[in-house]
Order: C-alpha cells, then structure tokens, then sequence
C-alpha cells in the first residue's frame, strides 16, 4: 500500500509540473534578439527621418523622391512605412497637393491622426460634408484634443461663437494645461475676442515628426 501510495505521489508532481511548465510562456532567445535588432533599426531609422522633415519645408520634392526610395529599401517594415507614408501626406499637404495627401493617408490605418489629416484635407478641397462626416464618426467630445480640432473646424467654417465656446471649455479644464494644444487654445481665445478677428484658415495637422513630442491623451 506504501508502494502505492508513493507510486501515486510521484505521478501527480509530475504531472503537476508538467502543468506549471505549460502556464509559464517560454520566449524564444532568437525571438527576443529579433525584436531588439528591429527596435534598434527603427530608433536609427527615425533619425533620418527627422532631417527629412526638417529638409522638407526647403526641398519637398528632393525629399519626397528620398522618401519613395526608402520605401522600396524598407517595404517589409511597417512601422517604417507607415512613417514614411504619413510624411509624405504631410508633405503634399503643406504644398497644396491636397488629393495626393488624402491618397497617401488612404492607405495607412485610421488612427486618429490619420482621420484628423484627413479632414484637414477636406476642408483645403471646400469638401465640407466628407469632412463633418469624418468629425462626427470618429472625433471624441469627451478629448480636449477632438474638441480642439472641432473648434478649429468651426472657425474655418466661419462659426466664431460656436469655435469660441468650445476653446474656452477646453481652457477652463486646467487638467489640460500639460498638452501643447492648451496654449494654443489661449491663442484662439484672444483671436476670437478681437473685434475683427482673424478667423483659421486650416485645421491643425498633427506633424508625425518624431521630434515634436504630442501630448494629446
């Protein structure tokens, strides 16, 4: 009975550890040194990418065509990709190449950076509705950053008090004084209280410029 009693003990750690074994997730050493390497060429990476955009505002076409060549040598990395396809919306966007912009972002995701450039787009092409359309489907009231862009849309669209109202809302929450868009939400203020105020012509387009640190959460 002993005999079995210990028969029956040595099964059950076995089998209890073969249990242990499975719920513990073993990382492979080649997997880990794989996402170090892709990390560290990503870091390089966005090195180039700041002195492609600070060449931009000089050399857009120079840069776009930089930009086009790194996308064939880097076409298997999608975090690269992505930057670089955001770039050259960017681009297009600051020239006035406003459709090209819209097919660039087309083809990435529809982060909210994305959909935000996107409807800056719209409104330079005076496409309005596609523009409310893409506010009301994806910006978020409770975001101070989603109700700044949407006050930035309402000056363009000429409704100062409706973009006022909404600035100064976003201006009593002191809890957004840490985001770079609080001072420039004070900024409209003061614009907006002039007599004859200078109305936005343009949305804010949130730069993918890895230099610019965006605090908008």
């Amino acid at each position: 009975m002993r005999i079995i009693s210990i028969i029956l003990i040595l099964t059950l750690s076995i089998i209890s550890c073969k249990n242990n074994s499975e719920e513990i997730p073993v990382t492979s050493f080649e997997a880990e040194m794989e996402m170090i390497k892709l990390d560290s060429i990503y870091s390089e990476f966005q090195k180039i990418e700041i002195a492609l955009y600070n060449k931009s505002s000089v050399y857009p076409d120079k840069v776009l065509e930089k930009v086009d060549n790194l996308l064939i040598e880097h076409k298997t990395d999608l975090n690269i990709t992505f930057d670089l396809r955001y770039l050259k919306a960017e681009i297009f966007y600051n020239i006035g190449e406003y459709n090209k912009s819209i097919e660039e972002l087309e083809l990435l995701d529809n982060s909210r950076d994305v959909v935000i450039a996107i409807i800056c787009n719209y409104v330079q092409l005076n496409k309005l509705k596609e523009a409310k359309l893409l506010i009301d489907n994806n910006l978020k009231p409770f975001l101070a950053f989603d109700e700044f862009i949407f006050a930035n849309y309402l000056e363009v669209i000429n409704k100062k008090d409706e973009a006022l109202a909404k600035y100064r809302k976003i201006y009593s929450d002191i809890s957004n004084k840490r985001f770079f868009f609080y001072t420039l939400t004070n900024e409209r203020i003061s614009e907006l209280e002039k007599k004859s105020p200078n109305l936005l012509k343009k949305i804010y387009f949130p730069t993918g410029n890895p230099s610019f640190k965006e605090n908008i959460n």
